[in-house]
């Protein structure tokens, strides 16, 4: 099964997530309800290119922040 979305675990200080997106296409990161990824409006979800590996920080409670490789 394909899924084109994910959402990330609770969130907790200090937690890393990795994403690793091998599909052909984009998916949606979904942060928990309340949550930020980025500098995006609360619950919004971070599009993660095709065929990339993410890093999922999160640095207080709601918010993460990411880090990853380009294509």
């Amino acid at each position: 099964m394909i899924k084109d979305h994910l959402q990330l675990p609770e969130p907790n200080n200090g937690l890393v997530f990795y994403c690793t997106n091998s599909n052909e296409f984009d998916i949606r990161v979904i942060p928990n309800i309340g949550g930020t990824i980025n500098f995006l409006n609360v619950n919004e979800a971070y599009k993660q290119p095709s065929r990339t590996t993410m890093q999922y920080i999160c640095v207080n409670g709601n918010q993460w922040f990411t880090l990853g490789s380009n294509r």
